[in-house]
């Protein structure tokens, strides 16, 4: 129980970088998703099902805070979360088992999953405008940025959570 509470309060201290730090910046017209790199570092490091927790969790949080149709992002992010901690479990791109470069290829391409998630949930939602936006720049950013973050925020997580959370070693 107290894992899930560490997940929780890591996941909301997530969302509050997101909203106060990374949502005002932009990096090319588009807004840095910690959001979803959040819910990739979750799924490598811990497991599916605290990622998917996680990812909803800092999902509705930015779901609360924009003008997109409720829980487009918690969904997200979940789906993000789940589909990453499958690959975790399955030792590719985890912290212990695989090599190095494995993890920043599994959030690059888990990216590519986020965007094309978010465009498709949104859309189910009754948001079209993630059709209108700048979709391919998004994922080449954010792309960048998983590369770069998701090894340490697994490694954030790992450390805020808890070792005996983890599910693959």
């Amino acid at each position: 129980m107290t894992g899930l509470i560490r997940l929780v309060l890591a996941s909301a201290l997530m969302g509050a970088v997101q909203l106060s730090v990374l949502s005002p910046i932009r990096l090319a017209h588009v807004t840095i998703m910690l959001m979803w790199i959040w819910a990739l570092a979750l799924g490598i490091s811990i497991n599916r099902w605290y990622a998917t927790i996680g990812g909803a969790v800092v999902g509705f949080m930015l779901d609360a805070q924009s003008s997109t149709p409720l829980l487009t992002f918690a969904v997200t992010g979940a789906l993000v979360g789940y589909i990453c901690g499958r690959l975790g479990e399955e030792g590719i791109g985890d912290l212990d088992g695989a090599a190095w470069w494995s993890g920043p290829i599994v959030g690059s391409l888990g990216i590519v999953i986020s965007v094309l998630a978010a465009m498709c949930v949104a859309t189910v939602f009754g948001d079209g405008t993630f059709w209108r936006g700048n979709a391919g720049a998004s994922m080449v950013v954010n792309m960048l940025l998983a590369a770069l973050l998701v090894r340490p925020l697994g490694r954030f997580a790992r450390w805020a959570i808890g070792d005996d959370m983890v599910v693959h070693r």
